[in-house]
């Protein structure tokens, strides 16, 4: 059984996807299943898109932190 989806772009975005699929011979059809395919092989977006979590927010909004003058000095920080 197939079902339909459908979503609403950009004109201007749109344009430029089907000038990008019709270069790589492909429908927006073929090129979004070809995303389908791709990102339930691997279980994940086919590409870098991922929120931080939350400890990873936290992390990166936190003014706790060490401050190197230089990345060696970090480096033997860690080593340490």
């Amino acid at each position: 059984m197939e079902e339909q989806i459908n979503f609403s772009l950009d004109a201007d975005k749109a344009q430029k996807l089907h000038l990008i699929f019709k270069s790589a011979g492909l429908t927006p059809e073929q090129a979004f299943t070809l995303f389908a395919d791709k990102t339930i092989a691997t279980g994940k977006l086919p590409f870098d898109a991922e929120r931080p979590n939350n400890r990873l927010q936290k992390a990166l909004t936190s003014k706790d932190y060490i401050a190197f003058t230089d990345p060696q000095a970090g480096l033997r920080w860690l080593n340490e």
